[in-house]
């Protein structure tokens, strides 16, 4: 098992096992399952920080 962080909540982590698939704790899935509009603002302003670093 390994361990990873969301793409977009990066603020959650989770084990992965390529055996038997994905496992979270049960705050981590309740906070995975909704996205804030705080959380949301953020991944826009990253990815156009992202956008414009790369050109």
């Amino acid at each position: 098992m390994h361990h990873q962080k969301d793409v977009h909540q990066n603020h959650i982590e989770y084990e992965v096992c390529l055996e038997h698939g994905v496992f979270m704790d049960a705050g981590e899935f309740s906070d995975y399952k909704v996205v804030s509009i705080l959380e949301s603002v953020q991944n826009l302003l990253n990815n156009i920080k992202n956008k414009t670093t790369n050109d």
